[in-house]
């Protein structure tokens, strides 16, 4: 169930608080693989890495603004008895 808050805003659609945390995600995971692998990294590779850091941050704010009730449960397929 979406709670309030959410119905404020359309799909799809954030404030600048939230923008501002996921850049500083970014930022920071940003900052943890260049700090790994940076020597290995071109300006190309080092353009794709953040494009893939930024998705994986947006990826994660999707699912954690997906609300649940507290009986929600994940679906867990039945095994193949085939």
């Amino acid at each position: 169930m979406n709670s309030d808050k959410d119905k404020s805003m359309p799909d799809g659609a954030s404030n600048g608080a939230s923008d501002a945390a996921s850049d500083a995600k970014a930022d920071a995971l940003m900052a943890l693989a260049l700090s790994r692998y940076g020597d290995r990294l071109d300006a190309r590779a080092r353009a794709e890495t953040r494009e893939a850091v930024e998705g994986i941050v947006a990826a994660g704010d999707a699912l954690r603004s997906a609300a649940l009730d507290n009986g929600d449960i994940p679906f867990v397929a039945p095994p193949h008895r085939g």
